[in-house]
């Protein structure tokens, strides 16, 4: 789900709940997504601020991952080098994670 090499520029969804659903990208969740009793989804971003609401989970997610994008460049890009702890476990001949 996360990486610390790369920002993907591709959301990563996990259903946690029938009527909950969360968004990620390559270094963070950026939202979150609720159906209420009624069936309407709505989208929350990371300060739980509504984004989008509607009867589609497809189109609330999209509408919620437009939103992030325009912050996802400048907030998720991979910090610093390799984290000594991969480096050791590829010396070892340990697969590499994604």
């Amino acid at each position: 789900m996360f990486s610390l090499r790369r920002s993907a520029k591709a959301p990563t969804w996990k259903q946690v709940e029938d009527d909950f659903v969360m968004g990620a990208c390559s270094r963070r969740l950026f939202g979150y997504i609720s159906r209420d009793l009624d069936g309407v989804w709505t989208a929350f971003d990371e300060e739980a601020r509504v984004v989008a609401a509607g009867p589609d989970l497809a189109d609330v997610a999209e509408a919620l991952w437009a939103g992030h994008l325009a912050a996802h460049d400048e907030q998720c890009e991979p910090v610093g080098e390799i984290p000594w702890w991969r480096r050791v476990a590829r010396k070892r001949g340990m697969p590499a994670s994604p």
